[in-house]
């Protein structure tokens, strides 16, 4: 991937399991490990920025989607 070649941490990579796990899984992902700075001064990643407003924005992401997706991942080996 384009992130994978990323060395000043510029590149945010969106990515879905819907094609490599099951079609209509609704379940992705997001690596954004750039520092961002609020309002107040402090520090912190992007990706965890983004996950308080996923979790402001939707309601709940299926249990048995992230389940499945997890087990994927496990038998992969995080792959």
């Amino acid at each position: 991937t384009l992130k994978s070649l990323d060395r000043a941490r510029r590149v945010v990579h969106i990515g879905s399991f819907a094609k490599t796990v099951f079609p209509g899984a609704r379940l992705g992902f997001v690596v954004a490990d750039q520092p961002v700075v609020d309002g107040a001064g402090r520090e912190s990643l992007l990706a965890d920025e983004l996950a308080k407003i996923k979790s402001m924005v939707t309601v709940n992401t299926p249990s048995l989607s992230q389940a499945v997706v997890a087990g994927a991942l496990l038998a992969a080996r995080g792959r």
